[in-house]
């Protein structure tokens, strides 16, 4: 219990936390966006290369990335976002794209039936269909 006191009172334990917590928040939300965005534009054929050259930064490691993020941001808290957010979103922007692949043609012609235009069938299908697998 007195080292416990010690780390509050002294040492800022609450402050430290708040800060760390308010970081990994803060990089998730980027991660989402960015993310769900880039995923999403999948469904048009110009973004698919892309975002598939994305996805094959899992294979680079954070070290070698963290000299370049260092140079490219300005302070310390820039940096620690930016490298949580590449360290997400390359997993997530791959496990999105496999869950917008498995839309079946099926699903796209049901909207269709419906009359929806073609935006609306992306609408309808991928983004609102498939974002609670996103969440």
């Amino acid at each position: 219990m007195r080292a416990l006191k010690r780390l509050i009172i002294e040492d800022n334990l609450l402050q430290e936390l708040w800060t760390s917590i308010s970081l990994g928040l803060q990089a998730m939300g980027i991660t989402i966006l960015v993310s769900l965005a880039l995923s999403y534009l999948t469904v048009l054929p110009f973004f698919r290369p892309i975002a598939f050259l994305f996805t094959k930064g899992r294979f680079l490691t954070l070290v070698g990335l963290s000299f370049l993020f260092t140079i490219l941001t300005h302070s310390g808290h820039e940096l620690k976002v930016v490298l949580l957010v590449f360290g997400m979103s390359v997993f997530f922007v791959t496990s999105m794209m496999s869950v917008i692949q498995s839309i079946t043609r099926n699903e796209f012609n049901h909207a269709r039936t419906l009359r929806m235009s073609e935006w609306r069938v992306v609408w309808e299908v991928v983004i609102l269909g498939k974002i609670d697998q996103g969440f």
